[in-house]
Parts: C-alpha cells; structure tokens; sequence
C-alpha cells in the first residue's frame, strides 16, 4: 500500500492521480477542513483518506497501518516573514514524525520531496548539483531553511538503516489556478504586466517530476539526493513566451534591482509575482542546476519548458479564464 503526504497540495494531488489511474489504491493524508482535488473524486475507491497534521505524531501512526510506500510530499510553503519561525517548526518537525513512522512501520521506501531551495549556491560560473552544501545564514529564507532541516532528518535516518531517496525539484510548472504557485507568474502575464524579473532558474513540468518520483520508488537507488530540472530557463523567455501563447502584450522592460528592493513599498506587485525581499533574490538570481546525475538513470524525457508554457496556456485560453481588472 502507498501512502502520500500533503495529497491535497499540487504535487501531492497530481501524484495521486497518476497512481490511481494506473489502479493504484493509496492512503492520503488531508488537514481536517483541506478540500478534496476535484481531479481525485472520480477516484473515491481507490483513494482511503485520513485526517493528520503532520506536527500530530498520533493521527498521523493511525494512517501508517499496512503501508509499504510513502511519498512525503506535504510542507508549508510561504515567504511571508511572520510565517518563517512556523514553517521551519513544521516541514521538519512533520518530516521528523513521517521518518520516525516509516522505520516504526518498517516501510520498504520513502521518497521526500525537498527543495532546489535546500541546494547551495555555487560559486558564480559554476552549475549547482547535489554537492552543494546551503550556508545557513541572516539571509537565507525561511523555506530553504525548512527543506535544509528536512532533509537532515531525512539523511539521519538513512544513516540508521531507512530505505529512502530524496528529490530537488526546481520550479514546477503545471499550475493553471493563476492564483497560487507557478500560477502566479501565469496570472501575472494574463493581466497584461509588462515587466520581467531579470534572473534565471530550473523549471520542470509537474508531469516530469512526478515521472522521476515514481522511477526512483520503483528503483534500487537508495540513500542518494537528485535535483528534477528539465531546463535552466530565464525569467525573460517564460514571461515572453507565456505572453505571445495567451494573446497579451509582450514584456519589453526587466525589472531592476533597485526596484526589487523596495518591496515594501511596491505591495501590488511583490503580491502577484509572489516575492518579498527575501524571494525577490530568487528572481533576481542568475543559477543553473546540474542534472546529469538524474539524466543518468534515463527513467524520464524531459519536455522542453517552451513546449510546458504552450500547453499550460492552452488549457488557460480553453478554460475561458479572464483578465483581471484592478481591484482584487
């Protein structure tokens, strides 16, 4: 039996659709009150849901009865400064519990969905593979904090015996709800914005990610970390290229840097691109992302991010989705 955390999320629910239409059952864990994906419904038999927050060490044992495979996929994720202390607190402490549950339960493998957040910058020139080592300090974010904690715990229980792999995905594109995740950048571009951030980053289609995750629990790999990155791709080329397929106009002007660090005093677009002063780094950033050591097992083709930003804004323009207007 497969067990998979945070399946209310984007990855998390995606996951869950895959196995299920290849005739998986699975057990997924939801935070009272958490709606049900409506791509899951039609799934009700296959699908045995269990209430647990991941900081609830009890609710959480009841869901682990009889389960062979856990994908931990859930985490808190904001770079909202007031939610920094919580969301390092609950990516590791929950990471903390699922990984005492999997040895408790004897589980035959576990795979945590970490961070690119979690990998180290190089040194400028250089590509950022899993070598890389974050130096925590005053200005790393919250959320690589958190993935960095989680991983620990993760890496600790390899080192005690637990089967287990871990996964860096970069910036996952497949969200069409312009309102949350990569989503935003497509809200952003679908409102007319003329603006793009200068920098330049990994991206992957959620389909790939999953593709990856789902090769690496049926391998042997064991006690290893892989960053999922199809492309390095810049921030330019997406804004473009999502602009021309969704019929707005086309972004001519990079935000500088000057402007980026006045985020407190540019609320409107800090709010839709995402960022703050910490995040707006991110977009700022210039940092590739070696992926020969995943490209070397050959269990997925990436799809080129081009053809990613295509699809995803056709599935906008066939949902008949609007452009925003100024009020919120």
């Amino acid at each position: 039996m497969i067990l998979i955390t945070g399946a209310t999320g984007f990855l998390g629910s995606n996951l869950a659709l895959k196995l299920v239409e290849e005739g998986e059952k699975i057990n997924a864990i939801r935070r009272s009150g958490s709606v049900i994906p409506t791509i899951l419904r039609p799934f009700a038999s296959l699908i045995e849901w269990r209430e647990a927050d991941m900081l609830d060490l009890f609710a959480l044992e009841q869901a682990f009865e009889n389960i062979d495979y856990v994908y931990h996929c859930a985490a808190m994720v904001s770079f909202e400064p007031d939610d920094r202390k919580q969301m390092i607190r609950t990516n590791t402490e929950g990471t903390a519990n699922i990984v005492e549950l999997c040895a408790r339960f004897q589980v035959k493998k576990l795979l945590h969905v970490s961070s690119v957040a979690a990998i180290g910058i190089p040194i400028q020139g250089q590509m950022a593979s899993e070598m890389n080592i974050l130096e925590l300090n005053s200005s790393s974010s919250g959320y690589s904090i958190s993935k960095f904690e989680s991983e620990r715990e993760v890496w600790r229980a390899i080192v005690e015996g637990l089967n287990a792999v871990i996964v860096n995905p970069s910036l996952i594109l497949g969200e069409t709800n312009l309102s949350n995740g990569s989503g935003r950048m497509f809200g952003l571009v679908n409102r007319g914005f003329g603006l793009y951030p200068p920098g330049l980053t990994g991206m992957i289609s959620v389909q790939n990610v999953i593709t990856c995750m789902v090769g690496l629990m049926k391998s042997s790999v064991s006690g290893e970390r892989f960053i999922l990155s199809a492309e390095n791709f810049s921030f330019k080329d997406f804004f473009q290229q999502a602009a021309a397929h969704l019929g707005r106009p086309i972004p001519v002007k990079e935000i500088k840097p000057w402007i980026l660090s006045l985020a407190g005093n540019l609320s409107f677009l800090f709010k839709n691109l995402g960022l703050n002063k910490e995040s707006a780094n991110l977009a700022m950033n210039k940092t590739f992302f070696d992926t020969s050591k995943i490209n070397k097992l050959d269990i997925c083709k990436f799809t080129p991010i081009k053809e990613v930003i295509e699809e995803i804004c056709g599935e906008i323009n066939l949902a008949s989705i609007p452009t925003f207007g100024n009020s919120e």
